[in-house]
């Protein structure tokens, strides 16, 4: 797939969840609804058989909207069972993943929460993930939901992606540059 069609996809997953959140904010179900959207997409990520049926062109769009009645009626609610038949209708059930991601990332922003995604060589202790966690929060002055993630490819230091950046202060980044200076010197 081009860079260009997952941008496309990108930007309709966008406008969708911008129209999803609104009608759940609007119904004061953020959580229920942002939970709901979550089980769907493992449902879809990790059952081959249901992720090929809601794919496969041998079935009408009026049989999927009836068996997802039977599989999901008394299990989600009926703004996401319609939004998924929605989707049927429009044949953007590919793009659900990033619906789901637009969702969790404008649910974020309205509660001013942040995302860090931490990798180190070796697993942090507490006190320095309490650190990392104060000193962070200090900075952005938003509450931050810490990711952890070990990667000994990295050597040592950390790599720190947040929101937009990235702050790269793992030791493998530092002798690849050195490396570089050394050659181009």
């Amino acid at each position: 797939m081009s860079e260009e069609n997952i941008k496309q996809l990108s930007i309709i997953g966008e406008r969708y969840a911008g129209a999803l959140f609104a009608i759940a904010e609007n119904s004061d179900r953020l959580d229920e609804i942002g939970g709901e959207l979550n089980e769907i997409e493992n449902l879809i990520m990790f059952n081959s058989d249901f992720n090929m049926f809601l794919n496969h062109p041998k079935f009408s769009h009026k049989e999927k909207k009836e068996i997802l009645d039977d599989i999901f009626k008394d299990n989600i609610s009926n703004i996401v069972l319609n939004f998924l038949k929605i989707l049927l209708d429009k044949n953007r059930i590919v793009v659900f993943k990033s619906i789901n991601n637009s969702y969790k990332k404008i649910l974020a922003e309205k509660r001013r929460i942040l995302t860090a995604n931490i990798t180190t060589a070796i697993e942090m202790d507490y006190d320095v993930r309490a650190k990392l966690r104060a000193k962070l929060e200090s900075i952005y002055n938003k509450e931050i939901e810490f990711n952890y993630s070990t990667d000994n490819q990295i050597i040592a230091g950390m790599v720190i992606e947040i929101g937009d950046k990235t702050i790269d202060g793992s030791l493998k980044t530092k002798l690849e540059n050195m490396k570089k200076q050394i050659v181009q010197g």
